[in-house]
This record gives structure tokens, C-alpha cells and sequence, in this order.
């Protein structure tokens, strides 16, 4: 008899535990999101500044405020976040009873681009991502292509290849690039020299451009452009002298 009162307690009990825990101790307010944590990550993987507020964040706050952390589908939130096309990655997960962490890694502009009259920010991956007052300005080159024109796509892509290709010491004096042909990409330097370069221009020829574009300009002579795309790159100053060299002299 006494066994048998004791299986009936302890199946009460066992039953009185899978009513509790999942229906009223997991959905205690202890459990419940008040203050979403949101974290920004740089390239590096570092905290970032914070540009997007949380308040730009509604549809996500309101999934989120006062929902149990026990039925949160994270993955679909970094899905969702994902879709605000100035969010490159994101990733979500529970930090405590009542939290939750969102961590955001904003795009980065890599270049500006002019379409439709206005001038939008542009990432490494070649995405349009916003208007040129939604970040701070930077020294950044400016793809011209036409709003209407149909190999756009190619065109960004070479474009974002070639500056990828080249190293710091031109980098930071272009100010347009542009396409002349499809053998020919000018880089149109801030003083209005052109550097004639295509995807196919080795990275070591534009450090020598670099050098040699300097160390002209010191002494004084104005360039009108230098042709990286040969063998024997080709420099061509404003008073019509032209000459050239092969790479390494």
C-alpha cells in the first residue's frame, strides 16, 4: 500500500513539473526581453560606432519586447535584420535571462557612385547601400557610370577589382574612374592626370606609376596621363613630350 501511494506522489509530482516549468516558470518575467543589447561590429570584428539607433530597429523591437527568451527565433531576426540593406551580417542570441544580443556589422563604403543625379555609397561587394550624407565623407574615388547603362554591373565589378589590385600610393589621389573602352579604364588622378589601366595591369606597376607620377610632379611637370595596360608603360606630359619605359627601370 505504501508503494503504492508513493508511485501516485511521485507521478503527481512529475506531472505537476511539466505543467509548471513550461507553463509558467519559463514564462516568468524573469524570462522576458526588456532591453535588446545591440552590439555593432567593425571589419575587424571589433565594436564599432554605432550608426544605426535603435529606434530605426521598430519591427524588431516589437517582436522582441516582452517576448519569452525561450521562444525567440533568432534566426529569423538575423534574417530579417539581414534585409535593411545597410546591415551586412548579423548575428542574435540570448546574453542573459532577459536579453538579448544583436550583433551588427554595418556596410562599409568602398567607393561613391552617381546615379540619378545623386551620389549613393557603394561597398566592396560592389552593393548600393545609401546616400553619400549617411556617412561621414571619406577620400573615396567616384565610379562614373551612365544611370542607363546596360553593362553597369560589369563595369562596377572591374572597377572595385582594379582598386582592390592596387596599393596605397596612387589610391589615395584618384578622384574619378571611369571607362573609355572595354580595353581601357582611366583613372582620373585629383590634379586631372589620367592613369590608363584594365583588370588585367599587375599591382606592381601601379606602386612605379605612383613613384614616377610623384617624383615628376615635384620637379614641377604637369602630366597629362600614363599607360600602365603595355609591356613599356607610356608617359605623356602636358607639353607633349611622351615617354616611355618598361616596368622595374
Amino acid at each position: 500500500m505504501f508503494r503504492f501511494f508513493f508511485r501516485i506522489s511521485l507521478l503527481t509530482a512529475v506531472s505537476f513539473l511539466f505543467w509548471y516549468i513550461p507553463g509558467r516558470f519559463l514564462n516568468a518575467p524573469l524570462f522576458r526581453v526588456k532591453t535588446p543589447k545591440i552590439v555593432f561590429r567593425d571589419r575587424g570584428g571589433g565594436e564599432g560606432d554605432v550608426k544605426i539607433s535603435e529606434n530605426e530597429l521598430t519591427e524588431i523591437g516589437e517582436i522582441t519586447y516582452n517576448s519569452s527568451i525561450w521562444e525567440i527565433d533568432c534566426k529569423s531576426i538575423e534574417e530579417l535584420l539581414k534585409k535593411d540593406v545597410r546591415i551586412k551580417d548579423a548575428r542574435v542570441y540570448p546574453s542573459a535571462p532577459d536579453e538579448l544580443t544583436f550583433e551588427i556589422t554595418e556596410r562599409e563604403p568602398f567607393s561613391y557612385i552617381q546615379q540619378d543625379s545623386r551620389i549613393y555609397l557603394l561597398d566592396e561587394e560592389g552593393v548600393l547601400f545609401g546616400f553619400l550624407n549617411e556617412k561621414e565623407k571619406r577620400d573615396l574615388p567616384l565610379f562614373v557610370i551612365r544611370d542607363n547603362d546596360p553593362e553597369k554591373a560589369r563595369k562596377t565589378k572591374t572597377f572595385i577589382e582594379i582598386i582592390k589590385n592596387m596599393d596605397e600610393t596612387l589610391l589615395k589621389d584618384i578622384s574619378q574612374i571611369q571607362e573609355s573602352d572595354k580595353y581601357c579604364v582611366n583613372l582620373i588622378l585629383s590634379d586631372g592626370t589620367i592613369v590608363r589601366t584594365n583588370h588585367e595591369v599587375e599591382r606592381g606597376k601601379y606602386k612605379i606609376a605612383g613613384n614616377l607620377y610623384y617624383e615628376l610632379k615635384s620637379d614641377g611637370k604637369r602630366i597629362e596621363y600614363i599607360d600602365l595596360r603595355f609591356e613599356n608603360f607610356v608617359v605623356k606630359e602636358s607639353d607633349g613630350e611622351k615617354k616611355g619605359g618598361t616596368v622595374g627601370q
